[in-house]
């Protein structure tokens, strides 16, 4: 619930309020009121308050469950603003999910104090390895961190820092009850015990190897997963990481290559207008100027970006020659199957536009049913936007160039939205098409200014 619950409430903003609010929280609240009662009075009350300390500090900031995400369409179109899903969480901490509640567990007992048996001393009691405060901050940090990071996926890397404390807490406190078990030894037979009654000597010797042989099957239970989490962390490390770095993933750094060629075959005074997405990059290693960049500190000139991008191809011409852009830079995944690619995000483009002093309301690049589609049946307004223009050109006329790049059946096929797409009525006027990579990811044109 408090991995899921920040999610789900940014879905349902619109009807959201703190009234409302309440009785979702209430619930959450009783649950956990029961583990609270023999808790130190400051413990208790910290953690009964984050709750309401998260709503009032970040009222209506972007952390906060009730921020409307339309209000600011320029900062939540990138991809790293985006709540955490499952997947993001299961990719990230794998078996750590399950260990994760043990962990809370153990510090919620190292809240109570618990008196020592006869059977246990008392470093035997569970949760003893950590302080209250200890086990407080620990907890604490965990639900402060989960909460950002199903606000925004980018706060995931908060996470692993309470998740393997909690998790090595968990695994050293089963390793360390089963060791008790693993070297019990049954007890020795009492003095003068005769009188006809069983002893008992051969139940509690099977007792004890009973419970030898569970802890053996408990502790390589857990070496397992600790291999299996490793193993998962090198894969993670070795083919996803660097596929996200590659911005696209397999085959070979395409966008590196662009930027290499941008850095070596374009004036350094050059600007190159592109996506928010790519700002960083052609900046850090392409060296040349871009309009905008994931700061996103002056919003007008990303609804600038966002107008070029969505508007006709005349009109960015002209607005592009204003703004002081020679080329431009798009991704494209429709060869190699990339969802993730510029012109998958027209929607947020349109929103961001509308913003600006030029609007491209969305409801003219969608069709009837509000749905944006790139097929023959794409609106008019669609087929003649900049994006869709750089896009697909030469996508459903240039056989060889696609068989060469991916071995295409046949020509005008867009892998990543798997539909056909039908040649541009129109050829190229204003822009020039200077490279393209092997697998069509990245496409840069020059703006022709003759023509401008």
């Amino acid at each position: 619930a408090v991995l899921t619950l920040p999610a789900t409430l940014h879905t349902l903003t619109p009807t959201l309020s703190r009234d409302t609010l309440l009785p979702i929280l209430a619930p959450l609240l009783a649950c956990i009121l029961p583990t609270l009662t023999d808790m130190p009075h400051v413990t208790r009350g910290a953690l009964l308050a984050a709750p309401a300390v998260l709503l009032l500090a970040l009222g209506e900031g972007v952390l906060s469950p009730l921020f409307d995400r339309q209000a600011n369409p320029a900062f939540f179109s990138v991809a790293e603003t985006q709540p955490a899903a499952w997947i993001d969480y299961w990719m990230n901490l794998h078996v750590s999910l399950l260990l994760i509640p043990a962990g809370l567990r153990l510090c919620l007992l190292a809240q109570t104090p618990v008196a020592p048996t006869r059977r246990h001393s008392e470093v035997d009691v569970p949760g003893c390895g950590a302080s209250a405060q200890g086990g407080a901050l620990v907890m604490l940090y965990f639900f402060v961190s989960a909460y950002l990071a199903a606000s925004q996926v980018r706060f995931m890397v908060h996470v692993a820092a309470p998740a393997s404390i909690l998790t090595a807490m968990a695994i050293s406190e089963s390793l360390r009850v089963q060791q008790q078990h693993i070297t019990f030894q049954a007890p020795a037979k009492a003095a003068g015990g005769t009188g006809g009654k069983p002893s008992g000597k051969g139940k509690g010797k099977a007792s004890g190897t009973d419970r030898r042989e569970v802890a053996m099957v408990v502790v390589a239970f857990l070496s397992l997963v600790v291999v299996a989490y490793l193993n998962h962390a090198a894969w993670f490390a070795r083919e996803v990481l660097p596929a996200q770095a590659r911005h696209f993933g397999g085959g070979a750094d395409e966008m590196g290559d662009a930027l290499r060629w941008l850095r070596e075959n374009t004036p350094q005074d050059a600007a190159v207008l592109a996506w928010t997405d790519h700002g960083y990059r052609i900046t850090h290693h392409g060296q040349r100027a871009t309009l905008v960049d994931s700061s996103l500190y002056n919003l007008s000139a990303v609804a600038a970006v966002a107008s070029v991008l969505v508007g006709t191809e005349e009109a960015a011409a002209g607005a592009m020659g204003a703004l002081g852009a020679d080329f431009v830079l798009v991704t494209f995944g429709g060869v190699a199957g990339a969802k993730h690619d510029d012109l998958s995000k027209v929607a947020w483009m349109a929103k961001i536009a509308a913003t600006g002093s030029s609007p491209q309301p969305i409801e003219a690049l969608t069709d009837a049913a509000g749905v944006i589609r790139v097929d023959a049946r794409a609106p008019a307004a669609m087929r003649a936007s900049l994006i869709y223009r750089l896009s697909y050109h030469r996508f459903a006329t240039d056989e060889a160039s696609l068989a060469s790049a991916k071995g295409l059946l046949y020509k005008g096929s867009d892998l990543a939205r798997s539909v056909d797409v039908p040649a541009l009525e129109t050829p190229l006027r204003h822009f020039e098409e200077v490279y393209t990579s092997d697998k069509w990811l990245v496409r840069i044109y020059k703006l022709i200014k003759s023509r401008t």
